[in-house]
């Protein structure tokens, strides 16, 4: 099986459309989706609670492999051994 690991260091302006998008398109690729890592950097735990539960449920009802890895956090303090899954 393929891997694909994503890393979000968009922080603040992180949104979960575009992964949610994603999400559809690997569902629906010839030869099936990849396993899918996302790993996340935001300062605030609640936001990627929701994004992480959202995201997962969207997974689950595809049927695609997906793993969600959240970095609570700023970009300028980030430090990159949190970024080990």
């Amino acid at each position: 099986m393929q891997v694909v690991h994503i890393v979000d260091l968009s922080c603040s302006a992180a949104h979960p459309w575009q992964w949610l998008k994603l999400l559809d398109d690997f569902h629906g690729r010839p030869g099936g989706a990849p396993e899918l890592y996302l790993t996340v950097l935001h300062d605030d735990n609640d936001f990627l609670a929701e994004m992480q539960s959202l995201l997962s449920k969207k997974a689950e009802s595809l049927e695609v492999s997906f793993r969600f890895i959240s970095v609570i956090g700023r970009l300028e303090t980030l430090d990159f051994s949190n970024l080990r899954s």
